[in-house]
């Protein structure tokens, strides 16, 4: 074999030096690549062979590149056909091999189309900018207002107007997260939405937050009548594009029993490339409450999603679709990992979403397909993919920053103001939407309730100033021994530090009732129960394992609780269920033993039995945590009444130290290992 290759090597060369004595001018390095592909049998790289036409485009400043290169090769064949002989015999067989090659490239090449994919995702009905901590791509963290969607508009449309084939595809998380979502079941977004000009979706977990009812109201053909009565639902608002999910079908009513919830896959076809689409919605609904899942199915398990994904890329192949996306809401590290282990080339890109991950340069797997996630409504995706004879040559993947020097869509601002009017200028209060209890907004969501003295963010998977100060302000109204804080992505930091706004600093640590939201998109009674140390420290290994576990398809929803009232002693790199090392009570210098009581105080959800606290079932005498008219104490109120006497402090505190060395954000690209730890 390397003989051979010698030989083939010094054949082109001898070729290339008989073709270049002929005093042939065709551009003598496209020569040289062209042999050598083919006498070594290597594939063919059309990024390169395309570098090298513009290069001979641009140095010879001719326009028509097919007409110049047909002409020079004219010009070397001549001196082979002037006679029956020919007078090159040597190279009459490689001329014409170099000539139908590079023609058929140059062809291709010259007809070659760019289709641009704008991914948004997990917009989280953010309808204005707010604080964001941004990692660049060098590493370095500002802390920034980004977002509006009146802005990404702008930046939509900006894209669109020079890159005419274009397709928005939004994935996941859309209609829920602001509080003008939270009291309207998402209807108060949905115009401001739709006017974006989506034109592919797929719903997020958070998208069935409001419930099944909800969910089927907004996505599908609704729910029977008599059904309607007890899913908490009203008019619901509808998006104007069509939503995908490939692995959701019905349980009831029995006469849906096995359908769709909704359409699997869709071609889009832009300017005769055909662009195959695979949805794919969050697979950890029921895990989140099972009244949210009540008469759906989701598909479980990474063998599940092989399957279906290369059954779907198959069918939409046999249909003629030219280049196959995914677009998931299973997180980017479930994405990934179901892009190194389906097979070779079924899939070409991933679009993620759910984890919040803003990838700077695209994941490139074992398959061929990338792997990309654009963040959250602070960022805009481009992936531009450039197409020679319907197939893909080239691809570049871009991040838009939403700024605050980006000017607002006009017509959606309006839109923006419309819809924040009843929240801004409130009225009369406006109730919480569910029956499972009475709950009102009261004030004005730009009511400043009292300031912060440091940073308050979720930009930590293990533990975050945030998480630390709700749990330890709800550790002190309970007077409990332990308290846990929702370990939710959910983050919009509030900082009293310099906030970089049009280039100005800026400096403000005023904490709203919309800020609260936008940490607390849903209203939940806390309360106290009795549990044993064993128990805890399952429930807390459980959870550790759910963010950092390698198994993969193990992992579900947010990062690790905020945890008060307890050190802990963890190495992550152990086997999941066995990563605590010890665990005290804090300040105190005896381990716990697994029998020893302790008074735990957390959330609880509307629906739950009496022993579960945190979504974890075996707790007795739970009692709910009550303000001084014997009325239930909420989540909203406890940070409200924490914020205004002063015990909602953000705190530089770390209760759980790590032995495993990880380094963490912003040290590490991803908030979540992207292959755990």
């Amino acid at each position: 074999m390397i003989l051979v290759r010698i030989y083939n090597n010094n054949k082109m060369h001898l070729f290339y030096q008989k073709i270049h004595q002929r005093t042939c001018h065709f551009p003598h390095f496209l020569i040289k690549y062209v042999l050598f592909s083919y006498y070594s049998k290597s594939h063919f790289n059309y990024t390169k062979v395309s570098i090298m036409i513009n290069f001979i485009k641009l140095s010879t400043k001719k326009t028509n590149l097919f007409l110049l290169l047909t002409r020079q090769l004219n010009t070397c064949l001549q001196p082979c056909t002037r006679t029956n002989k020919g007078a090159c015999p040597l190279v009459k067989k490689e001329i014409f091999i170099v000539a139908s090659l590079i023609l058929f490239f140059v062809s291709s090449i010259a007809n070659s189309k760019t289709i641009t994919l704008i991914h948004m995702n997990d917009l989280h009905a953010n309808l204005i900018s707010h604080n964001e901590l941004v990692r660049y791509e060098n590493g370095k963290v500002k802390l920034e207002k980004r977002g509006g969607i009146a802005r990404i508009k702008t930046v939509i449309d900006k894209i669109r107007k020079s890159h005419k084939n274009s397709l928005l595809l939004n994935t996941g998380d859309t209609y829920h997260g602001g509080v003008e979502a939270t009291y309207t079941h998402g209807n108060a977004i949905v115009e401001a939405v739709n006017n974006l000009g989506i034109d592919v979706g797929v719903p997020g977990n958070w998208d069935f937050g409001y419930g099944p009812g909800v969910a089927r109201e907004r996505y599908a053909d609704g729910v029977p009548w008599f059904m309607k009565w007890r899913l908490d639902i009203s008019d619901i608002k509808k998006p104007n594009f069509p939503n995908l999910s490939a692995n959701v079908i019905y349980t009831k009513p029995f006469w849906n029993k096995g359908d769709p919830f909704l359409p699997a896959t869709i071609i889009k076809n832009i300017n005769g490339i055909k662009i195959g689409i695979i949805g794919i919605t969050s697979d950890i609904v029921p895990k989140m409450h099972p009244l949210l899942s009540e008469g759906f199915e989701f598909l479980q398990g990474e063998k599940a999603y092989i399957n279906l994904i290369e059954k779907h890329s198959t069918d939409l192949k046999k249909q003629g679709a030219n280049f196959i996306v995914v677009m998931s809401e299973l997180g980017i590290q479930k994405d990934y990992y179901l892009a190194n282990n389906i097979t070779q080339n079924s899939v070409n890109l991933f679009f993620s979403a759910h984890t919040h991950e803003l990838t700077y340069q695209p994941l490139k797997s074992k398959s061929g397909a990338q792997v990309v996630e654009a963040g959250s409504d602070a960022y805009l995706g481009q992936m531009d993919i450039t197409f020679a004879d319907k197939k893909p040559i080239k691809t570049h993947w871009q991040i838009h920053h939403i700024t605050q020097n980006i000017t607002p869509d006009k017509a959606l601002l309006k839109i923006v103001k419309i819809a924040r009017k009843p929240f801004t200028d409130l009225k009369k209060p406006i109730q919480l939407p569910t029956s499972f209890f009475d709950y009102y907004l009261k004030s004005s969501i730009t009511t400043v309730i009292g300031t912060t003295v440091g940073q308050l963010d979720r930009k930590n998977a293990l533990e975050s100033t945030f998480n630390n100060a709700f749990a330890d302000a709800l550790r002190k109204k309970s007077k409990a021994q332990v308290a846990l804080a929702p370990g939710f992505r959910f983050d919009m930091p509030i900082s009293n530090r310099e906030i970089n706004m049009e280039g100005a600093p800026h400096i403000t640590g005023n904490i709203t009732i919309e800020d609260i939201y936008r940490f607390f998109p849903v209203v939940q009674k806390i309360a106290t129960g009795e549990t044993t140390a064993g128990k805890l420290k399952y429930q807390i290994e459980k959870n550790l394992s759910d963010v950092f576990s390698k198994n993969i398809f193990k992992q579900w929803g947010g990062w690790v609780y905020g945890i008060s009232g307890l050190d802990l002693k963890i190495d992550l790199s152990r086997a999941d269920g066995d990563k605590i090392i010890s665990m005290k009570l804090e300040n105190s210098d005896k381990k716990l033993t697994d029998n020893q009581k302790i008074i735990l105080a957390g959330c609880t959800r509307p629906g739950e039995e009496d022993d579960v606290l945190c979504a974890y079932q075996g707790f007795k005498n739970r009692k709910i945590i009550t303000k001084d008219d014997n009325s239930p104490l909420f989540n909203i109120d406890l940070i409200v009444e924490s914020i205004v006497s002063g015990d909602f402090k953000p705190t530089t505190r770390q209760n759980i130290k790590d032995k495993s060395g990880f380094g963490f954000w912003p040290n590490n690209p991803f908030i979540q290992p992207l292959e755990g730890i």
